[in-house]
């Protein structure tokens, strides 16, 4: 028995601290937006408003995505059925927040790439 124990112990440490499958993530564009750079001096008013476009989809997928996590542990969590059906419409909710989220951007970027950048008042200037 100790055998079997130490060796499920001696392999678990190996997959757990494993560092040969590091996967690096791409580049979307979206993840060099830092919250700093909402109040730089020295930015255009284009540069501000396309700053908290970005930092406000941004924020809106993550409380979507913690939104989904409380639905299912209010789903797991409970036996009762009233209680089900709110988790399930929690869920579903976030789920078109997030859809609402992704039309947006992707709207916008269909219809004009410079729309997404908000870079209304260079163009209008040139």
């Amino acid at each position: 028995m100790k055998k079997i124990f130490r060796y499920f112990r001696f392999n678990a440490q190996n997959i757990l601290f494993e560092t040969g499958a590091f996967v690096p993530l791409t580049n979307s564009g979206l993840a060099n937006t830092r919250v700093g750079d909402l109040f730089q001096s020295g930015q255009t008013l284009s540069q501000f408003i396309n700053n908290v476009f970005i930092f406000s989809l941004s924020i809106g997928a993550i409380m979507a995505v913690v939104r989904i996590v409380w639905g299912g542990y209010l789903y797991m969590g409970n036996e009762m059925w009233s209680t089900k059906s709110r988790a399930k419409e929690v869920m579903r909710d976030a789920v078109l927040g997030l859809l609402l989220l992704l039309a947006i951007y992707l709207i916008l970027f269909q219809i004009n790439p410079d729309l997404v950048n908000l870079d209304v008042l260079k163009t209008i200037r040139d």
